[in-house]
């Protein structure tokens, strides 16, 4: 019988290898960046920024006012060294800084508290995937041999697929 922890070591494999083949592993690198933040540039700062979102290497962040505006873009490489150089990769590569509502650090919703809106949830039950979509979502969990484990991460994917789907209707 397999012990508990190579039997996580074999999922934490098979996610990360899943997520490689499909992409997502950038997009998570990009996540990981953004919840560096606070600790790269300490509490003070923390407290008058706050980063909204990152794509493909473009962070946006926002500040309380034109100060910080003015002593964040000043201080942007050091920033974006920092947040990479944590990573071991090259993920950040620009940051932009705009004036926004900053809400307080401890006030920041968690991964873990993000609940799916019921009207969000419901637009993406009508999203339809294509068979070519599906057919490479099956080939994708093909090789897990553990079923639940399967179904599950072909859940993921399905949902992630329907949810870039809904965002490029929205106009994101």
């Amino acid at each position: 019988m397999e012990s508990l922890m190579s039997q996580t070591l074999e999922i934490s494999q098979i996610l990360e290898r899943l997520f490689r083949k499909l992409g997502y592993d950038k997009k998570i690198r990009e996540q990981k960046a953004m919840f560096l933040w606070n600790e790269v540039v300490g509490e003070h700062v923390a407290q008058n920024s706050q980063p909204i979102r990152i794509d493909n290497g473009r962070m946006s962040v926002v500040v309380t006012d034109s100060i910080w505006l003015t002593e964040l873009n000043l201080l942007r490489m050091q920033y974006i060294a920092k947040i990479n150089e944590e990573l071991g990769a090259k993920v950040v590569k620009e940051i932009d800084f705009k004036i926004g509502k900053v809400n307080r650090p401890s006030e920041r919703i968690s991964p873990r508290r993000i609940k799916v809106e019921e009207d969000y949830r419901t637009k993406l039950e009508d999203i339809e995937l294509g068979p070519e979509e599906l057919k490479i979502i099956n080939q994708t969990v093909a090789d897990v041999e553990d079923e639940e484990l399967s179904e599950i991460l072909k859940r993921i994917f399905i949902n992630q697929n329907k949810s870039a789907k809904l965002g490029k209707l929205d106009g994101e």
